[in-house]
């Protein structure tokens, strides 16, 4: 097998004499293939230039030799010679094709689990190569991810695609509480902070109905009512509202996690030297929140 334009020689002093006579004559033949132009066809060796080709193009080439002094005489003989001529490749300019799995726009609600279908990579000369990825999608946070698949070649080329995650809200038009958080502390006069998951966001404001019920208090060894100690939920959120009337807070739209807040109480502008927990449930889902003997 040659290279496109690659100089070719066929050497037919190698032929043996049949009947017993010299070979005195060469005659070449091209007979089959792109037409070459030779050098002489009437010698023992052949000379030629392999011709430009897009895909391998076989060449076939006649030799006949022609015997003197033999019996009988002037015995004439033929061989036959292929050749194979593959195309030349010059500088590798052409970069590996980037092929996405899935598709090149995912669109995630907010708490679904992103999974990286990946990429896979082909070159022309160097066939399947690696591809790196770049880029993270944070599946709990609303906005729009890029993330970068990047495949390099031996030949030192280059080339990048790029997948778009948009992470969105779950839009509920009746959001329940998922679950609410339990909360310790130490230290008086601090917030004991529970924290509460929506299904999903609403349109619309949504009204929850709460509880805060004291379970134990205990100051030194005596029992107190735990329900004394209890304070004010308050939130994160300035727009949520509550209506400790009717124990009901209102949830604003667009509004999927939020804080509550219990503080401890103080008497006589001193805080309780109180040891109380007290159970908050908000929407069917319960949480434990406790008050240790701490300083303030």
């Amino acid at each position: 097998m040659v290279k496109s334009s690659s100089l070719v020689v066929l050497e037919g002093n190698s032929s043996t004499a049949i009947v017993g006579g010299e070979i005195k004559k060469y005659k070449w033949r091209q007979i089959s293939g792109k037409k070459v132009k030779v050098d002489k066809s009437e010698k023992h060796t052949l000379t030629f230039s392999a011709p430009e080709v897009e895909t391998n193009t076989t060449l076939i080439f006649q030799l006949t030799t022609i015997e003197e002094g033999g019996h009988p005489n002037n015995f004439t003989s033929y061989d036959w010679i292929t050749i194979i001529v593959e195309p030349s490749i010059g500088e590798d300019i052409t970069p590996p094709d980037i092929t996405l799995n899935s598709e090149s726009n995912m669109t995630l609600h907010v708490g679904e689990t992103y999974v990286e279908a990946g990429a896979a990579a082909d070159d022309s000369i160097d066939g399947q190569v690696d591809v790196n990825i770049t880029g993270t999608v944070d599946a709990d946070t609303v906005g729009t991810y890029i993330i970068t698949y990047t495949a390099t070649d031996s030949a030192g080329n280059h080339a990048s695609i790029a997948r778009t995650v948009n992470v969105i809200e779950l839009i509920d038009t009746n959001p329940h509480v998922v679950s609410i958080s339990d909360d310790v502390t130490s230290l008086k006069g601090s917030y004991l902070r529970h924290n509460v998951n929506l299904s999903g966001v609403s349109t619309t404001p949504t009204v929850f109905h709460y509880e805060i019920k004291g379970i134990t208090a205990v100051e030194g060894n005596s029992s107190k009512n735990g329900d004394d100690f209890i304070g004010t939920p308050l939130f994160t959120n300035p727009d949520i509202v509550v209506n400790k009337a009717d124990s009901t807070i209102t949830i604003p739209a667009g509004i999927r996690n939020f804080a509550l807040y219990i503080e401890t109480l103080k008497r006589d502008g001193e805080w309780y030297h109180v040891e109380e927990t007290y159970s908050i449930s908000l929407d069917g889902q319960s949480a434990i929140g406790t008050i240790l003997f701490g300083e303030g």
